[in-house]
């Protein structure tokens, strides 16, 4: 179910649990002038191309930055990555909330980016900012559908629920193993015991026969 950002996700707040991978709404005017690039990403489903996510920022409703992956182009003069195809009036962005990546090289050149991340957007754009980012899945209100547009990126897949059977499977072996090894620890102890056990007895007749002859 699509729920509204801020039901699961407050500007300048950590990222949680329950934000992560989540379907939201968001409502806001992108900034065409924040307009960044981040370079080495492949497209699920593509040819293997890398290119580059073309992410803009969206004052929302909330009067905060939410970054949001609007597409996937192959270069970054791509006319889709021009700044001219961002939507110029208001709007409702649906997609999937994802965490902050790892700072990464902070070389390139400017308005280009290797990872999405909050602590770098801010020092570009300014704050309140969402924590994470959206990868749009759609988009509605004042979009110009003339210009050309990034190819959406498709999010994440959820992380499976319930039994995971191979983790269960892993975990009944090693209690198997576990008991085999007490198991076999108790046998060796029983065998100890009774190996001394004999040399006890075969002491106590070698002493006998000897009180016996003398």
């Amino acid at each position: 179910q699509v729920v509204p950002i801020d039901d699961v996700l407050s500007p300048q707040r950590s990222f949680t649990a329950k934000a992560d991978g989540r379907r939201v709404r968001a409502i806001g005017t992108y900034d065409r002038s924040k307009q960044v690039l981040v370079s080495g990403r492949l497209q699920p489903g593509g040819d293997g191309t890398v290119g580059w996510w073309v992410v803009s920022a969206l004052r929302t409703d909330m009067k905060a930055w939410l970054p949001v992956v609007r597409g996937w182009v192959r270069t970054p003069d791509d006319p889709a990555a021009a700044v001219t195809s961002t939507p110029a009036g208001p709007v409702t962005v649906e997609g999937v909330l994802q965490p902050d990546e790892p700072p990464g090289d902070q070389s390139l050149p400017e308005g280009r980016l290797a990872t999405l991340d909050a602590a770098d957007l801010v020092n570009r754009w300014g704050a309140p900012i969402y924590n994470g980012f959206l990868i749009a899945t759609s988009h509605s209100g004042d979009v110009q559908r003339a210009q050309p547009r990034p190819e959406l990126v498709p999010p994440p897949q959820p992380a499976p629920h319930g039994i995971a059977w191979r983790n269960a499977a892993y975990a009944v072996q090693w209690w198997v193993f576990a008991a085999f090894a007490l198991v076999m620890w108790g046998k060796m102890v029983q065998q100890a015991a009774q190996d001394e056990a004999a040399d006890s007895r075969t002491d106590t007749e070698e002493d006998e026969r000897e009180h016996t002859r003398t």
